[in-house]
């Protein structure tokens, strides 16, 4: 009869490899990267343009969601963001959005914001439009760590535009007459994370708070939210070792049945 020896020896060397791979991969790997949780990954948009305060132009339309990945170094339980991350805004439910009087759309848009009317020297009252759409979003530095508030972090914008359109009238009931509009890239457009919240890891999900103020011609912006992240199991690398460890098995009983 042949020894099963062997197979046994496989089968406890399967075993320890599995409860290897089946542990969270921020126990296993440096770098790591993290999925966004879209249901609970958003940033809402305050601002400014010329001088006008945002509002939004339809319920909910000045708070998106992300989808992602958060990519990060991890070290003693700290978390050093590296650059890389995509993180990106779905479309907002709330739209499409206009950028009335700049001609085109109506936009899908990430947000969807208005200002005015409201009278300006020399120009009157003057009302505004804006569409964000496209953005992403990059975090090139710092670091998140469980209890403490994120350090040194910058949020970069590395894609999307703001559509906008602005117009005037003597009175605010207009007609309106178009003064301006068109459309601004937000790539390169950063700030620094000024959030005092604090972060989470409760060893598989990241919870990043996000505050960061950016400017441009004639406006700023202030982006505040949460970013949640968690790295996933290796669900894929475990249904491997499941399969080797059926194998043995079959190996196993087809050794003693033959012999």
């Amino acid at each position: 009869m042949k020894n099963p020896l062997p197979s046994l020896r496989l089968v406890a060397a399967t075993l320890t490899v599995s409860s290897l791979l089946c542990l969270p991969a921020i126990t296993r790997a440096d770098p790591v990267a993290l999925y966004l949780n879209s249901s609970l990954s958003y940033l809402d948009a305050n601002g400014v343009a010329f001088g006008l305060n945002f509002a939004p132009q339809a319920a909910g339309s000045t708070r998106a969601y992300y989808s992602g990945i958060i990519a990060a170094d991890y070290t003693a339980g700290v978390f050093t963001f590296t650059g890389g991350s995509l993180i990106t805004a779905l479309n907002n439910p709330a739209g499409p959005f206009s950028s009335v009087p700049y001609p085109g759309g109506p936009w899908a848009g990430n947000y969807g914001v208005t200002a005015g009317p409201t009278f300006i020297p020399s120009y009157n009252f003057v009302a505004i439009n804006g569409v964000y759409s496209g953005l992403t979003l990059d975090l090139t530095s710092g670091t998140a760590k469980n209890g403490v508030a994120p350090t040194g972090v910058t949020d970069n914008w590395t894609g999307g535009t703001l559509t906008w359109g602005a117009a005037s009238a003597v009175v605010p009931a207009g007609p309106y007459t178009p003064i301006g509009g068109g459309a601004v890239a937000m790539a390169g457009v950063f700030g620094a994370n000024t959030s005092a919240a604090l972060a989470t890891f409760d060893g598989t999900t990241l919870t990043v708070p996000i505050a960061f103020h950016t400017t441009g011609s004639n406006r700023s912006e202030d982006w505040s939210g949460v970013l949640v992240a968690t790295i996933p199991e290796p669900s894929t690398l475990a249904l491997v070792v499941i399969g080797v460890l059926g194998l043995v098995g079959f190996q196993t009983l087809r050794s003693r049945r033959d012999h």
